[in-house]
């Protein structure tokens, strides 16, 4: 038998007390959720432990996919200037169109998002989504952080980057998986490290949803009332100041 060893330190308001006092005093007036959940559980010379398939006990600790080294803050000056990008699947049930994958990236100041489904990961793939969702729409940019996929680093993708002059970067192992956080991602909530919504740090305003026009929002209700001449110089004010609003967001998440 196969023991899986982690961290087993335990606090006070440790979610395992419960179930370790129930292991080792059971009695029917403990809470049923917690005579439910001791079901998985067992007592191991003195530690909690699961027990999993092929007879593997898992041993827990307080803490949840931890990573395995120290992460590191990515902070990219400005919009758009470095995307991370990802792969998602293959997804089973193919799409309608027999799509099994999603491009995904994601640019690191603005938490902006683009994807894409596509039924292959080929490196030309890649390379037409690099072309049409960021380049044409944003600009070239300074870097795209990647995994060690071979699609990323084929020799194709590698003479674009030499050809648009861009940094191609590859992520640790480990932090390849950590970029699901991709998959999350919205555009039009508000990101707790920036204060602001992806979709306003890109374009100026927040996205207007369809609820908004449903209900006619005191937004929409506003911008009705424009015309012209004056819808004009609203958009522009808030262009103005959306520099100003980068710079706050810069330094939040330098402090």
């Amino acid at each position: 038998m196969e023991i899986d060893v982690n961290s087993a330190i335990i606090t006070e308001d440790d979610w395992r007390n419960p179930i370790i006092n129930y292991l080792r005093h059971p009695t029917l007036s403990s809470e049923k959720r917690v005579r439910i959940m001791a079901l998985n559980y067992l007592m191991w010379n003195g530690d909690l432990v699961r027990k999993g398939k092929d007879e593997m006990l898992l041993r827990h600790g307080p803490i949840q996919q931890a990573p395995s080294v120290p992460m590191h803050l990515v902070v990219k000056p400005w919009p758009i200037r470095g995307w991370a990008m990802d792969l998602i699947g293959k997804i089973y049930p193919a799409s309608s169109k027999q799509h099994y994958f999603i491009i995904v990236a994601i640019d690191y100041f603005t938490k902006w998002v683009e994807a894409k489904p596509v039924k292959s990961t080929t490196s030309q793939e890649i390379i037409t989504f690099i072309e049409e969702q960021n380049i044409q729409r944003f600009g070239i940019p300074e870097s795209i952080t990647t995994d060690r996929r071979s699609s990323f680093i084929y020799w194709e993708m590698l003479d674009m980057v030499e050809a648009f002059k861009f940094k191609l970067l590859q992520s640790t192992p480990y932090y390849a998986k950590l970029m699901g956080r991709q998959n999350q991602v919205t555009r039009t909530s508000k990101r707790e490290a920036t204060g602001m919504t992806p979709y306003a740090l890109s374009y100026g305003h927040d996205a207007i949803l369809p609820m908004e026009i449903a209900v006619q929002s005191l937004r929409i209700a506003h911008q009705h009332s424009l015309v012209g001449e004056d819808y004009s110089q609203a958009m522009l004010l808030e262009l103005e100041g959306l520099d100003t609003s980068r710079i706050n967001t810069l330094n939040k998440l330098l402090a």
